[in-house]
């Protein structure tokens, strides 16, 4: 009986230790992947996390714009498997005078079990992969380089104690966490990340050299113990389409009923988003007139004229510009 107790005692400190290290254990032929969040299902309520139903750029007074048209393009790098065909777009809003900077994110077929990137989605009831961090990193996407702003985070991903979890709700905004020396974060910009953007002159032209969008989920993190999902430059762009910024705006709700654009969820908005992240960086030649730093309004323009993807998406409505693009403007 002592020795049972004992045994009993030695499972239940290797049960601890796992939670508070975050190790993973993958059967990929069984599609089984087994963390501290008990995937397959996981539990994890859709309501918890930093994500808001909230305004783009709230309380900034001349946000400047750039998206993400995020995709696992860096497949070779990060170790995910290419022909995953999680995507999205990112939206980031940041007012220098401020000093603040946040995001507001899309995004699809997150989870290679359910969506049957890994065989048969039959064959895997209730898997989930919650998304476990997102941020932005310096430098290239090709290379893994360090988080330069937080939107949220947790355990098993380093550095992230005091940030927010992130909400497995799609299509909400984030504030951005800065951390400090001290090891804090809060939502102003630190010292650090002001001078790495004044000490390499960046630019709204050569941003997308500088700053990258990660998306991290359980199944990133297990597949590859650390790299992310899903991840892009940042490129500038005039604005952020109306369903990023549709809390803004009190009469929001009345201007998108005089207008065709494509809504969360639907035919064209997926074939938007797909565009937008896997199919202009794969295949530009397949959309002449536009590049990465074509707005969602043009490519639904675009797809809406040629027909494209599921041949669903309408003529978009037209968005009024908060801020034109500034190929000069140097971040201070």
């Amino acid at each position: 009986m002592a020795r049972l107790t004992m045994q009993c005692i030695t499972v239940l400190f290797v049960l601890a230790s796992l939670s508070v290290t975050g190790e993973a254990v993958s059967n990929f032929s069984e599609g089984v992947v087994t963390d501290v969040w008990g995937i397959p299902d996981s539990g994890v309520p859709e309501n918890v996390g930093g994500g808001e139903h909230a305004c783009l750029h709230s309380g900034m007074k001349s946000p400047i714009f750039y998206q993400a048209g995020l995709a696992t393009l860096a497949c070779r790098v990060t170790g995910i498997p290419c022909d995953i065909t999680a995507s999205g777009v990112a939206y980031i809003a940041y007012d220098e005078a401020s000093e603040a900077l946040n995001a507001f994110v899309t995004s699809q077929n997150l989870n290679p079990f359910a969506n049957g990137d890994l065989g048969i989605a039959d064959s895997f009831p209730g898997a989930e992969t919650p998304i476990i961090a997102m941020h932005l990193h310096k430098g290239n996407s090709s290379v893994n380089g360090p988080i330069a702003v937080f939107f949220c985070g947790a355990p098993p991903m380093p550095a992230m104690h005091g940030l927010p979890a992130c909400s497995q709700q799609n299509d909400l905004s984030y504030k951005g966490y800065f951390q400090h020396p001290d090891g804090s974060f809060t939502t102003q910009v630190s010292k650090d990340f002001k001078e790495y953007m004044k000490e390499n002159k960046v630019t709204q032209q050569n941003i997308q050299e500088y700053l990258y969008y990660n998306l991290h989920t359980t199944y990133s993190w297990a597949k590859t113990k650390g790299n992310g999902l899903i991840r892009a430059q940042l490129v500038a762009t005039g604005s952020a389409p109306s369903f990023a910024t549709q809390s803004c705006t009190k009469d929001a709700t009345s201007s998108e009923n005089t207008c065709t654009s494509a809504a969360p969820g639907s035919a064209c908005f997926k074939d938007v988003i797909w565009a937008m992240s896997r199919g202009i960086q794969q295949h530009p030649d397949w959309y002449p007139g536009l590049s990465v730093s074509s707005d969602f309004v043009a490519f639904q323009e675009f797809l809406h004229k040629t027909k494209g993807g599921s041949g669903t998406c309408l003529a978009p409505c037209n968005q009024r510009r908060l801020r034109g693009v500034s190929k000069s403007t140097i971040w201070q």
